[in-house]
């Protein structure tokens, strides 16, 4: 795409992100008016701009000018100066005063309000502080823009010298000169390979020492993509030494600096300590000690031996052994764990313990990690729930890492028991702050599989509370005889043992279809999705089947099969409005899957009432693309309009991967086995298997099929929970 400069001046300005700076403008050109989008850090009608970028054609909005880059010069002539002060520039500026000021001094305005705060204090309305003020705060506008631009030409982004601005103030010049790692820690977005490349532009050495500080913590952040709350020091080192290419000492002497500044947490032995993030440390040993003070409380007692009778008699049931023992465990204990396998019963004893709760007269709140996974949860008791961040009341908080919450020790959930399914899926920074609203004496049941994939974010919550066996557990371990008929229950059931699941059977509800490679088995894959399926059953391709992948690439991967889908499912029409972000094209009528947290985004329900936020691995549908800045998209009921900067966080989900498919329940589960081998193991098997209602259908090769049940060496998450719940024992 050619690169082009533009000169204008601003006309209007249409749309402005308060979060990033994302502007949509008009331009005032030799050329006429133009829509420009960019990053500005603040600009106003009547500025004149020279902009670099390019300029795109939209099917539906006609030919835009896309800014990479801008200089700014304020106004000369009287016109436009009137303009400019009119919109606000000024704090304190309105149109009458502007009019006023103007009238008074003509093109030499802004030389008065900058130099001659005296001369202005002459205009009627204006009194000697206000002109004061008004000279301060314009000056105070004219050293952020000539900040900005001197960022801007060390080789910084437009969108990040802002941020670096907000971050360091006037002194941000200074502060990257001397030390542009500090960006690092200052804005988000901006990652370590950035602040390297600038930092070779600026001469800096490679083995300057807050590059390897800032290496190490890049390294424990990057490993936190892998579940990991903390590194092993030698693996640490080594790691960041082969990284930033330095000596394994110097990694060493800038890690016992990294630890004395408190920029890294080192726990255990001298030489082989675990090396944290200070947030993770603080979150894991938090956890654990708010475990242990829950599961410590001295509740009151809970009567059930009269009650459980009445409850399988009004239910029509009867409890097995482990049921009962769950149900008891859970009336007598601070905190219970209650896992299981499909077919085990696992809801049934859930609805068992809410109703002798409620027979105890006490408020019940339930929640689950994903949107899907709550209505999931409410379908199967009867009783709502809310996703966990809706359930602390999550801030709107641009840094999905560490989400805000008003729920907290001060402010804590009114309930008497929790119950929280799907704990496989919370990672520690959630739990931390799922632990920290609930008030002492209040029940806490924790629900999971702990044979399915862990959280996607750091922590392995589940099974380290399993592990520590420090909190009460049971573990329902028999199907039931009226899950035996389901060949999704046993086939599941046999892989988590490591036995090759039953692949020759066409009565059921498990099929297993040959494919001799990659291509062939996507073909399948997606005629089964677009045709067999439909065609057999009735499924709706879009609402019933889901196609969960073991990876994203290869012919079989997520994002091959989801451009074939679009194509097939949802073909470009004149009637269909769409949006092209990057390589990718969005369509009215697409499936797509929220890839991060955005607490930002606003949604609307049925009956009128709103909510915020839209979370990594919420599905929904495009149902609207307009004139206006957005788009229209239904999560399962939740309408919400996502402005078009956005639009990077979202992906197709005609294909998914196992690890986005967690918490979620499909009437037909399509599971192509391709996939790179390290990729290929029992538990996103297993995973993705049970997220099958109906049916459940592996196309692929016996040897994959083979390979994965018996491959239980997923990688190991270096978590810390189970040792420190031990502690808390001691």
């Amino acid at each position: 795409m050619e690169t082009e400069t533009l000169r204008g001046t601003v006309n209007s300005v249409i749309y402005v992100n308060e979060l990033n700076r994302h502007t949509i403008l008009k331009l005032l050109t030799d050329d006429g008016e133009i829509t420009v989008a960019g990053t500005f850090a603040d600009v106003n009608p009547g500025e004149l701009l020279t902009l670099t970028g390019s300029f795109v054609m939209h099917s539906k909005y006609g030919r835009q000018f896309n800014s990479a880059s801008y200089e700014k010069e304020l106004p000369d002539k009287a016109d436009v100066i009137m303009k400019y002060l009119s919109s606000g520039a000024i704090k304190g500026i309105g149109p009458v005063t502007a009019k006023a000021i103007v009238d008074k001094f003509g093109d030499d305005t802004l030389n008065v309000i900058e130099n001659h705060p005296d001369k202005l204090a002459t205009v009627r309305g204006v009194t000697k502080a206000k002109a004061q003020q008004f000279s301060a705060d314009f000056a105070k506008q004219n050293s952020a823009r000539t900040t900005i631009i001197s960022l801007i030409d060390l080789g910084i982004e437009a969108h990040f010298a802002i941020k670096v601005f907000d971050a360091f103030g006037e002194a941000a010049v200074e502060t990257v000169e001397r030390n542009p790692y500090a960006i690092y820690e200052a804005v988000r977005g901006f990652d370590f390979p950035a602040c390297d490349s600038l930092a070779a532009r600026l001469g800096f050495d490679g083995d300057f020492p807050r590059r390897v500080e800032a290496g190490l913590r890049y390294m424990l952040r990057f490993n936190l993509q892998n579940g990991h709350t903390y590194l092993p020091r030698k693996q640490l080192t080594e790691l960041t030494s082969t990284m930033l290419s330095v000596e394994p000492s110097v990694v060493d002497e800038a890690l016992i600096a990294s630890v004395e500044k408190g920029y890294l947490t080192a726990f255990g032995d001298a030489g082989s300590e675990k090396i944290f993030l200070p947030e993770y440390f603080n979150a894991e040993n938090t956890c654990a000690e708010r475990l242990y003070a829950l599961n410590s409380y001295k509740t009151s007692p809970l009567k059930y031996k009269d009650l459980l009778p009445k409850i399988e008699k009004e239910n029509n049931i009867r409890y097995s052994e482990k049921q009962t023992e769950a149900i008891i465990a859970a009336a007598e204990n601070g905190i219970f764990v209650l896992t299981g396998g499909p077919g085990t019963g696992k809801t049934t004893t859930l609805r068992g313990i809410i109703s002798l709760f409620e027979r105890n007269g006490m408020k019940i709140l339930l929640a689950a990690p994903t949107g899907r996974a709550a209505m999931r949860m409410s379908a199967l008791t009867g009783k709502e729930a809310k996703t966990i961040h809706r359930l602390l009341e999550v801030v709107p908080n641009e840094d999905d890492e560490i989400p805000v919450f008003t729920r907290d020790e001060t402010h804590p959930l009114e309930c008497d028991a929790l119950i929280i399914d799907e704990l496989s899926m919370v990672d520690v920074i959630v739990f931390e702050a799922l632990l920290m609203a609930v008030k002492p004496g209040c029940r806490l049941v924790l629900v999971g599989d702990f044979n399915q994939l862990p959280s996607v974010g750091a922590g392995n919550i589940l099974e380290d509370i399993i592990k520590s066996e420090i909190i009460y557990c049971v573990d329902l371990d028999v199907i039931f005889r009226q899950s035996e008929n389901s060949l999704i229950v046993t086939n599941a059931h046999s892989i988590v043992n490591g036995e090759l699941p039953v692949l020759n059977d066409t009565k059921h509800d498990f099929f297993f279809l040959r494919g001799n490679d990659a291509a062939s088995i996507a073909d399948t894959v997606v005629d089964l999705c677009a045709n067999r399926l439909p065609k057999a059953y009735g499924a709706d391709s879009f609402k019933d089947i889901q196609i969960i992948s073991p990876t994203r690439i290869g012919e079989s991967g997520t994002v091959a099969l989801n451009a074939r889908l679009q194509a097939i499912l949802n073909p470009r029409s004149p009637n269909k409005g769409e949006r092209t972000f990057g390589s990718t094209v969005f369509r009215v009528g697409d499936k797509v899957m929220q890839t991060k947290n955005n607490y930002d985004i606003v949604y609307k329900l049925s009956d009128g009432s709103a909510g915020a936020g839209i979370y990594n691995g919420d599905i929904g549908m495009i149902t609207a693309i307009g004139n206006e800045p957005f788009i229209t998209i239904d999560f399962d009921g939740r309408v919400a309009q996502y402005a078009y900067e956005w639009l990077g966080q979202l992906e197709h989900a005609y294909a998914i991967t196992a690890h986005k498919s967690q918490g979620s329940e499909y009437a037909y589960v399509i599971f192509p086995t391709a996939a790179p081998k390290k990729l290929q193991y029992r538990n996103l098997f297993y995973t993705a298997v049970t997220r099958a209602k109906d049916m459940c259908i592996v196309v692929g090769t016996r040897e994959d099929v083979e390979y994965m049940t018996k491959n239980n060496k997923e990688r190991r998450r270096y978590t810390a929970l189970a040792q420190f719940l031990r502690l808390e024992a001691l």
